[in-house]
């Protein structure tokens, strides 16, 4: 597997207010030629979101969607009918598919919540979109996981800091 190190000063940071987030590769306002994807993978987001504060109802399709707290919990709600609450060691995995509108909140209103966000191309598209969460196998250095859930390649499976092998599509 190819590695790739970026320094974490050397992202681009985007702060509005109630969230401050570092981008791995072109997001939202931040663009770098140099750094548009790795792979299938897309974004690797850290975010800080403030207390009860969060994203609202908007979009995605054909995206694989992982979030992974590291510090407090972040809510969940979307247009399945899912709502959930993941904590550190959790880890949740979004099927956009066909199409799926959600929200994520921070579901604290006395402390924030960090968390990692990855997207990432599926193997098919135009799935039906669904919804996967849970303890992640082990997971004691979130960070690690992010790095090795999507190869180069574009192979799809995830190995954790002791080497405990998982498909996303087992959450």
């Amino acid at each position: 597997m190819k590695t790739i190190y970026h320094a974490a000063g050397s992202r681009g940071f985007a702060d509005h207010g109630w969230l401050k987030s570092n981008h791995t590769f072109s997001f939202a306002n931040y663009y770098n030629r140099d750094r548009m994807h790795f792979g299938v993978l897309r974004v690797i987001n850290d975010d800080f979101v403030d207390k009860g504060k969060g994203f609202g109802t908007h979009p995605h399709n054909d995206m694989e969607i992982i979030s992974l707290p590291l510090e407090g919990e972040l809510e969940h709600r979307d247009s399945m009918g899912n709502g959930s609450i993941i904590r550190q060691g959790d880890v949740q995995v979004m099927s956009a598919g066909t199409g799926i509108t959600h929200s994520e909140f921070n579901a604290r209103q006395d402390q924030p919540v960090k968390f990692l966000q990855n997207l990432g191309v599926p193997e098919r598209e135009r799935r039906q979109a669904a919804l996967r969460s849970g303890p992640y196998c082990r997971l004691s250095q979130t960070q690690r996981f992010s790095a090795n859930c999507f190869s180069e390649s574009g192979r799809r499976r995830c190995m954790d800091t002791s080497g405990c092998m998982v498909s996303p599509r087992q959450f």
